[in-house]
């Protein structure tokens, strides 16, 4: 990144992804801003593949980096080339395939106003691969159909189809949109989502987006997933801001900046539910409590009586695949201390949760000693017979037991907590936090590290459906395997399929959507 002054006046190493709006800033490239004075926006989004250092103009092709302007390698063109519409990562002049909204990356920044409706249609133009997007930060009250996870809140936009994303985000903020269909938005398919408030402190024409994300130029995600290759060429190559970067003195082009100077509707509960949640590899398997998330083969929000969560097979110290959900009753005050402890306990992982904002109550790290070493916390007991680093913690509890009126913890903050949508579990520590589930849906809770929650650290908040009857927009899409017995007769097909038609459906959920899940729960 450049800052010029404004004119006349596991070892797992993974490709994470940073937004952050910059005040004092100008400049703003807008890919779409809603109106101030519209009740509802409309945009869209077109999914393709893409390259990086290949120009669109048949003339151009492939281009190489020099004195941060590109050439291109046909002879017959002189002369460095526009750099407007090509995407250059760090200017390594290995080609590497990308998947993109718009044929962007970042895909175009969405801006719209707090509490304004917007739809953004999403066409999937690629032959081979399914898509969804999740508005990442959006707590989609209301709108549990548009949180855009494959599997848990819809089915997968298939090859040719396009899906209509409806909702109204209620909070001012910097949050980022992304695929959530395997590790797609470390191809490229990510993009900032800017919800503005009419009153904020600092105009938007002084803020410019940035988005900053590590960057391997020699394999795609999918390459480092499944590859057999060394372990060090899986490390990032560089860093890129908004989509541009360097690697070594390329001297490849950069992202510029011109700086200047200056400047609910569902009834409280009476009842809290404690949860345990434990992050790591126990066993050397990616999960949460021993679970080792497995995604439904449906859409877990709109055919529930279709999705299996039973996980008999895990216990105190073993692991077992699933689709773990965990229930939460409508109005409760929910408690969860995500934890990094045990045998399992490798590094410090990012947790985010859909469908909510947290309270942060209190967060934990382990103690350093003098000669670098980690002494674990000792506040959560992870088994009645075994010490802390030799099991699993797969069921784990508060070593005192008056910490289960969270109140009573030390250092709880109850009076000025932060609110966030994810973080860092430190490794040998654990954070507290807080929810209260009113808002009806299935939400997906993950480490935000891909190759973990790919192989397994996920699960289903089960939210509020015992008291709620939720509007499913006309005409989503249910999705099931088909099969057909030995006889020939066709296998059957989903109730939530049947009923699709043109008339809206309302389905009446049971008091428990799953009807059975593995989770370390304390009743207070």
């Amino acid at each position: 990144m450049t800052l010029l002054p404004a004119l006349n006046g596991k070892d797992d190493r993974v490709f994470n992804t940073l937004l952050c709006v910059v005040y004092g800033l100008i400049g703003v490239v807008v890919g779409f801003q809603c109106d101030e004075n519209d009740v509802h926006c409309f945009t869209s989004l077109d999914i393709k593949s893409a390259f990086t250092m290949i120009g669109k103009e048949k003339d151009i092709g492939q281009v190489y980096a020099k004195d941060r302007a590109l050439y291109s390698l046909n002879p017959e063109r002189n002369g460095p080339v526009p750099i407007d519409d090509i995407i250059t990562a760090d200017g390594w002049n290995h080609t590497r395939h990308l998947i993109t909204a718009n044929e962007s990356m970042p895909g175009p920044s969405i801006i719209i106003y707090e509490n304004k409706k917007i739809t953004i249609l999403v066409k999937n133009h690629m032959i081979n691969e399914a898509v969804t997007f999740h508005w990442h930060g959006i707590d989609q009250l209301g709108w549990p159909a548009m949180d855009g996870v494959a599997f848990v809140s819809q089915c997968p936009i298939l090859p040719g189809q396009t899906f209509n994303y409806t909702f109204k985000p209620r909070f001012g903020g910097s949050y980022w949109y992304h695929s959530h269909v395997g590790n797609q938005r470390d191809m490229g398919m990510y993009g900032a989502f800017i919800v503005l408030r009419k009153r904020d402190p600092v105009p938007f024409e002084l803020q410019h987006i940035v988005q900053i994300q590590e960057w391997n130029h020699l394999y795609n995600a999918m390459d480092l997933l499944y590859a057999n290759v060394k372990q060090e060429v899986k490390f990032p190559n560089s860093i890129l801001i908004n989509g541009r970067g360097e690697f070594k003195d390329n001297l490849a082009p950069l992202e510029i900046f011109y700086v200047t100077k200056g400047i609910d509707d569902i009834q409280n509960s009476s009842e809290t539910k404690l949860h345990f949640l434990n992050f790591g590899f126990p066993k050397g398997d990616s999960s949460i409590n021993g679970r080792i998330f497995r995604w439904p083969t449906v859409s877990a929000l709109t055919q529930p009586s279709e999705v299996g969560t039973e996980c008999s097979g895990c216990t105190d110290e073993e692991t077992c695949h699933c689709s773990h959900s965990i229930n939460l009753k409508s109005g409760s005050e929910i408690i969860m201390v995500l934890l990094n402890l045990g045998t399992g306990a490798f590094i410090s992982h990012p947790i985010h949760m859909h469908g909510h904002t947290f309270k942060v109550l209190k967060m934990e790290f382990p103690e350093v000693t003098i000669d670098g070493k980690f002494n674990f916390t000792e506040d959560i007991e992870c088994s009645s017979t075994l010490p802390n680093m030799n099991s699993s913690c797969n069921n784990s509890r508060w070593r005192n037991s008056s910490w289960n009126d969270y109140k009573n913890i030390p250092g709880i903050n109850i009076n000025d907590p932060v609110r966030k949508d994810t973080i860092v579990v430190p490794y040998g520590g654990y954070v507290i936090i807080r929810i209260e589930a009113k808002n009806p849906g299935v939400w997906f809770m993950h480490c935000h590290i891909d190759i973990h929650m790919v192989e397994g650290m996920a699960l289903m908040l089960n939210e509020s459906f015992e008291q709620s009857r939720l509007e499913i927009p006309n005409g989503l899409p249910t999705c099931h395997s088909y099969l057909t017995k030995m006889s020939g007769v066709v296998g059957s097909i989903s109730t939530a399929q049947r009923s699709s038609s043109g008339i809206s459906v309302k389905i009446k959920f049971p008091g428990r959507l799953f009807e059975k899940f593995a989770t370390n729960i304390i009743s207070i």
